[in-house]
């Protein structure tokens, strides 16, 4: 290597501990490993750290679920609903219980039925028809499933898991 040439340039050689020639490698290519570790330390604190801020504040489904729970118009009932509620519960049971959970508190797919924000007056018994009938949101539509008598018996049960009054429910031909 030439004396008037400085080592490190492009196209130089540079001298090893043991003499042999070495091309340097440009600056930055080979990351120490101590680099490498703390990088990689760096990263999992902030997984960590994101995952910890992602439960922050936010409510998992089964305290949704409890608050909702506490949140019932009337204490659960007890034993067997009266007709037409009764048949409204085994549609319910058949058609609803895979989204809205046993005794609608609520489940994966859908909201808890027993809260009181699904209550009158809020919600009248053809409020309720309306979405099951039509669907809202992810709701699907159970106009092609269900006849106007098993979604009114479905609407009556629902009052009746919210500890109301179960009504001989009517509902429209054709619910708005």
């Amino acid at each position: 290597m030439p004396d008037d040439e400085p080592a490190g340039v492009a196209g130089a050689e540079d001298v090893d501990s043991e003499g042999a020639r070495v091309t340097p490698s440009p600056a930055g290519a080979n990351p120490s490993p101590r680099m490498i570790v703390g990088l990689v330390l760096f990263m999992v604190v902030l997984a960590a750290f994101l995952a910890w801020m992602l439960t922050i504040g936010g409510e998992t489904d089964a305290q949704r679920n409890l608050r909702e729970l506490d949140a019932r118009a009337s204490p659960a009932p007890q034993g067997d609903p009266p007709m037409p509620a009764s048949a409204g519960r085994v549609i319910y049971d058949a058609q609803c219980i895979a989204c809205h959970g046993r005794g609608a508190v609520g489940g994966p797919g859908g909201p808890a039925l027993v809260a009181k924000r699904y209550t009158p007056p809020r919600w009248e018994d053809q409020d309720l028809a309306n979405v099951i009938y039509g669907g809202r949101g992810s709701m699907p539509a159970f106009s092609d499933r269900l006849s106007l008598e098993e979604l009114a018996a479905v609407v009556a049960y629902i009052r009746w898991e919210q500890g109301l009054p179960v009504p001989g429910t009517q509902v429209r031909e054709s619910p708005a």
